[in-house]
């Protein structure tokens, strides 16, 4: 499993002049340890071996030393958006020597996660995208959350911490409204602007989603042209 960065610290209220006791700090969470499992046994159940098997041109391209042929397979894996081919991508994100393949990577996962989501899309509402909730045939994303923190935890480099918010925004993940309204305040206008987004989604009725699926490509944000 590839290494991801540790979390970061929590940030109290400033208008609170005591500290409450610890079990009312804040509302029940997962306890980080069982989000990670939750992570690691979702990606043990995605079918990384045979997305590899199946297709050998690409995985010879994304394992090579050229950085463009790394960029060219993601592009290719988002396009497809076969899921079970996030546990190859996610090392390219956090342990890749170049940068604009670690942007594109985070962009490859942002994009896959959207449109696995949009295939749940109820058709009964035209005005709106509304995300029918899993059933029990279908492959739950959820557990990304892990990754996602992550993602939202990742320097501030114009795109990856979008990626994350636009994941958190389709997948509901309501814990990760404290990172987003911190990301209000980036340096970057399009991280901030997506986050605004995230937010709303998170806002609106839980399965409810803008009306146009929001997949940010790398040239639409910041920084992506220097490695």
């Amino acid at each position: 499993m590839p290494f991801l960065p540790g979390c970061g610290n929590a940030r109290h209220d400033p208008g609170v002049t005591a500290d409450p006791p610890p079990e009312v700090l804040s509302p029940p969470v997962a306890e980080p340890d069982a989000e990670e499992d939750a992570y690691r046994e979702f990606l043990a159940r995605l079918g990384a071996e045979r997305f590899r098997q199946e297709h050998p041109e690409i995985i010879e391209q994304l394992d090579g030393e050229e950085p463009n042929g790394r960029i060219t397979a993601l592009h290719v894996i988002a396009a497809g958006g076969d899921v079970d081919a996030i546990p190859l991508i996610v090392p390219l994100v956090f342990e890749d020597g170049d940068r604009v393949v670690r942007i594109t990577a985070a962009y490859a996962l942002q994009k896959m996660v959207v449109d696995h989501e949009l295939n749940r899309r109820d058709p009964n509402h035209l005005d709106r995208v509304v995300i029918l909730s899993a059933g029990p045939d279908d492959l739950d994303l959820k557990p990304m959350a892990w990754l996602v923190r992550r993602l939202l935890d990742a320097p501030d480099d114009g795109n990856t911490r979008a990626y994350a918010a636009t994941m958190a925004g389709h997948l509901g993940l309501q814990q990760f409204r404290p990172q987003l309204r911190s990301l209000l305040e980036s340096p970057h206008a399009s991280v901030a602007r997506i986050a605004a987004e995230a937010l709303k989604m998170l806002d609106a009725a839980p399965q409810t989603q803008p009306t146009q699926p929001q997949v940010h490509p790398p040239s639409e944000l910041d920084g992506t042209r220097e490695r």
